[in-house]
């Protein structure tokens, strides 16, 4: 019932936009950990002492993170659809 209902027009494109969303937080997320991680290892402790401006820094670098990403998601995605076109 639930797959019928997803597979009739704009549900399913809902449901792939919630996913890519989804799928790109999780990238993200993951890449800016594992830069954390790389570069500064023992940032864990110090985080504690950080104050707004450390905390609105930190999101900053998440935002651009993310809308690099979604740039170039959009730039490769319109580079396809050209090609793709141009058949």
């Amino acid at each position: 019932m639930v797959l019928v209902w997803l597979l009739k027009g704009s549900a399913l494109k809902t449901a792939a936009g919630i996913l890519a969303f989804l799928l790109m937080s999780v990238e993200m997320i993951y890449l800016y950990k594992a830069l954390l991680r790389f570069y500064w290892p023992n940032l864990v402790a110090s985080i504690r002492g950080w104050n707004r401006t450390a905390w609105m820094t930190r999101l900053a670098v998440m935002t651009i993170f993310v809308a690099n990403s979604v740039f170039i998601t959009l730039t490769y995605g319109a580079g396809a659809a050209i090609a793709l076109w141009r058949l």
